[in-house]
């Protein structure tokens, strides 16, 4: 089973050029699916057969694709293609995507998956034609080459649930909330790990600190998209040596987000 990957450096796939097939207004733009923020979003005008193109001026390696906060049915068709031309009548790349559900068959507002593929072009089309919506919402769209750590997370981690729905409640009354989403927060740490993993978790900090986003997959080979979150990591990184060429991490805590 792979150990835990993360997805830190969006440096070349947020730099695409993006074209999407059709975008309901200018503030529901197709670049919106690289704004860090995915309340963001990038809203088309139907949903029977939608596209978005990015050109990443040459060819890159992508490893990691994933997609977050979106309004697709678990009947929707999304494939990923890739092509070193842009044109999509036979792309030398092509993958269906499938829609991950929870336990009551409601559609995770993510989809995260692995590849190694290196093209100068990459698609994205959707068809969900029986959507409740008139359009197709996606927040964010990150893709890249995840680094997968030597030494995977201890066994101890915890995925805390939390709801920041806002409202006072009172005892023995009916309580008007304000709904918000639901979001995550991962407890990780890494017990002796190397030299070589100690630097490479300094880099990913140096690169993203506590203000840019990450997404972290916790259980890649299994659940790929249940175990997966876009997030930002909210504690320092503290990495202490235990004996020669051996560090442990502190616990990590990281947030999801999903609005």
């Amino acid at each position: 089973m792979a150990n835990a990957r993360i997805l830190y450096n969006l440096d070349a796939w947020d730099a695409a050029t993006i074209t999407g097939s059709s975008q309901a207004n200018t503030d529901l733009a197709a670049a919106n699916v690289v704004h860090d923020h995915v309340s963001k979003p990038w809203r088309t005008t139907g949903k029977a057969s939608e596209n978005i193109v990015f050109d990443l001026g040459s060819a890159k390696q992508i490893t990691m694709f994933s997609m977050f906060v979106f309004n697709l049915t678990s009947s929707a068709t999304v494939t990923l293609q890739a092509n070193a031309s842009n044109s999509w009548g036979s792309p030398s790349y092509s993958q269906a995507l499938t829609m991950a559900t929870n336990a009551d068959s409601e559609v995770l507002q993510r989809l995260v998956y692995f590849l190694d593929q290196t093209y100068r072009y990459w698609r994205v089309t959707f068809a969900d034609a029986g959507n409740a919506d008139s359009y197709l919402q996606i927040g964010r769209i990150a893709a890249g080459t995840y680094y997968e750590a030597v030494r995977n997370i201890g066994q101890s981690f915890s995925i805390n649930m939390i709801d920041p729905s806002e409202g006072e409640k009172a005892p023995g009354r009916q309580t008007f909330f304000r709904a918000r989403k639901r979001f995550r927060r991962a407890n990780i740490a890494f017990q002796l790990q190397n030299q070589t993993q100690t630097d490479k978790l300094s880099a990913v900090m140096e690169k993203v600190g506590n203000s840019k986003p990450l997404v972290l997959s916790l259980d890649p080979t299994s659940r790929p998209t249940k175990d997966s979150m876009y997030c930002y990591l909210s504690t320092p990184l503290s990495q202490t040596h235990q004996f020669i060429g051996q560090y442990s991490t502190a616990m990590l805590v990281f947030e999801e987000k999903t609005e």
